[in-house]
């Protein structure tokens, strides 16, 4: 079973995203902020991470760059209500890194989650 660990400072997104996935047959943590998502990720990693950028603590900038340390290929789909800037010459940090804007289609959002865990399959 494909686990997938969910960060958001929104309680009521992460048990809807959580639930949605779930529902898809996938194995689902959940995170508030970045931190806590680092230490999860340590004792077992997911094989995808959908984090909200903006939060306390850790926000999704930082716990992507704390990925990217460890992990080059773990899947990372970064949502916000504002689209982030990604310009510049290819940066490892931004491989296999995909951005979704809130509100997002629910399919859209299945879509990106089954695609971007068949890239981590090969």
């Amino acid at each position: 079973m494909r686990r997938i660990l969910i960060v958001d400072d929104e309680p009521a997104l992460r048990e809807i995203l959580a639930a949605v996935l779930a529902d898809e047959g996938y194995a689902v943590q959940t995170a508030a902020d970045g931190r806590s998502a680092l230490d999860m990720i340590t004792t077992g990693p997911p094989d995808l991470v959908i984090t909200d950028i903006s939060m306390p603590r850790l926000d999704g900038w930082g716990l992507l760059a704390q990925i990217r340390q460890d992990d080059r290929s773990l899947p990372v789909l970064l949502i916000s209500a504002v689209r982030p800037t990604l310009t510049g010459c290819p940066d490892p940090a931004y491989e296999h890194t995909v951005f979704l804007a809130k509100p997002f289609d629910l399919e859209v959002l299945l879509d990106l989650v089954s695609r971007l865990i068949a890239s981590r399959q090969g």
